[in-house]
């Protein structure tokens, strides 16, 4: 079990800078020999432990046709093993008053135990026996894929704004994967099935496809130790490699979804960019130009379309950053102002979109961005699980340790030309455009 070369000297983030702050954790990485990384963050604040399995895999890898079955075997997988019951895992967490969880992405999927240290031996040996052990049922299926189904209505059918984004992504990707839903498409949700599940589960559950990320109140060797005796006896499997995706160009809409709920109409800009995988720099300019718009009160989309021109009544910029390993979005919204049309919001929002597109961010504002960015990353890491989520999302997606170790220095390395090459990706021109309306409920795509 070598250690990988980066574990012994994590990188000094931020040498170039004077401020406070350091993201210098003390670290293990190791890989098993069947392939499961292993990486180990102590935390001795509490007694607590987080204890998470990520695998690298999520709805983009879902087979064509079968949207929705990453998040079908989520499902699935608290359903127990011919060893352990689902209702006992459940009650070995509740006495020790800890919790678990899962959730399936784009890219990855994660199952959680947040336990006591006694438990954590406990929890390692679930995650590892349901990695290899999982019973697949018809009836449990089909009494599961009702409750997707339900859970499709309730949180996505509706709610407008995310049949929005189902809209715009799909636009946005065209044919590829990264345009289906996590959840999945109502009509191929209805007819998955176990064996579907069961497909995906030997394809992609094995130790060379996850990590797994332990935080807290852990001895390093000793959380090594344990994750051999209990990962360590799986047998490999070979994974089939993801092949990255090529896109069509990118229509300009609108994507238009009328709905009865809608109180405040919401007009939205998508933009096709670069994962932080595919361009570092221009990724981590990016973030700073989302914290430029959006990251405090005073920022200039919000200060432009609700204080000076008073068209909008809110606004919101979403870069997702670490979703997509290839190519992915950043999301601009606003909605409109009393009195005000759709249109002019349009205008507005279209201009200083422009302006931003040809002018970057200026030397002071991305100094101040840089400092207060930082200041919020730092406090929103400072626990266990938000810690787990930064490191294991970044690993499972394919970023080293130390880069992700080392997300200060990146962050003052952006200079002005580089928010200048990046926000010219956000130019008007390149935008998929969508809005919310009220009415009668349906979905429509206009041509540019």
């Amino acid at each position: 079990m070598p250690e990988f070369p980066e574990a012994a000297a994590m990188p000094q983030a931020g040498a170039s800078s004077s401020r406070a702050y350091q993201f210098a954790p003390p670290v293990l990485q190791t890989r098993l020999d069947n392939g499961l990384d292993v990486v180990v963050l102590p935390d001795t604040r509490s007694e607590a432990v987080t204890h998470m399995v990520w695998y690298k895999n999520g709805s983009v890898d879902d087979p064509m046709g079968k949207s929705g079955v990453a998040h079908f075997l989520e499902h699935l997988m608290f359903k127990g093993t011919p060893n352990v019951s689902a209702e006992a895992f459940r009650k070995t967490v509740a006495r020790a008053g800890g919790m678990f969880n899962a959730f399936t992405g784009p890219s990855v999927t994660c199952y959680f135990e947040q336990v006591t240290r006694d438990i954590l031996p406990k929890c390692m040996g679930f995650e590892a026996d349901r990695m290899q052990n999982l019973v697949f049922d018809a009836a449990v299926s089909a009494a599961e894929r009702e409750v997707i189904l339900a859970e499709r209505g309730q949180m996505v059918e509706a709610d407008p704004g995310r049949l929005l984004d189902e809209g715009m992504f799909a636009a946005a990707f065209g044919d590829a994967p990264e345009g289906r839903p996590v959840i999945g498409w109502r009509p191929e949700i209805e007819r998955l099935t176990h064996e579907d599940a069961q497909a995906y589960y030997q394809r992609f559950y094995t130790p060379s496809n996850a990590v797994l990320l332990i935080v807290g109140d852990v001895d390093m060797d000793e959380a090594r130790d344990l994750a051999l005796a209990h990962y360590g006896k799986i047998p490999g499997r070979a994974t089939v490699p993801r092949e990255r995706s090529h896109f069509a160009a990118m229509p300009q809409g609108p994507i238009v979804v009328h709905h009865s709920s809608v109180r405040i109409p919401e007009v939205r800009r998508m933009f096709r960019v670069p994962s932080p995988l595919i361009d570092a720099k221009i990724a981590r300019a990016l973030d700073l130009i989302d914290f430029y718009l959006d990251g405090t009160a005073t920022a200039v989309l919000r200060r432009v379309l609700t204080a000076d021109r008073k068209v909008a009544s809110s606004v919101g910029v979403s870069y997702f950053a670490d979703v997509f390993p290839g190519e992915t979005l950043l999301r601009i919204s606003a909605s409109v102002a009393e009195g005000v049309s759709v249109e002019r919001l349009e205008d507005e929002l279209d201009a200083l979109l422009g302006k931003i597109a040809s002018d970057g961010v200026p030397e002071d504002a991305l100094n101040r961005c840089k400092r207060h960015y930082e200041a919020r990353s730092m406090f929103s890491i400072d626990n266990q699980e938000s810690l787990g989520q930064f490191v294991g999302s970044k690993l499972a997606l394919g970023h080293t340790l130390a880069s992700t170790i080392g997300w200060q220095t990146s962050l003052y390395d952006v200079t002005v030309e580089d928010t200048v090459r990046a926000a010219a990706l956000l130019a008007p021109a390149r935008a998929l455009r969508g809005r919310l309306l009220q009415g009668a409920s349906m979905t429509s795509m206009a041509s540019a």
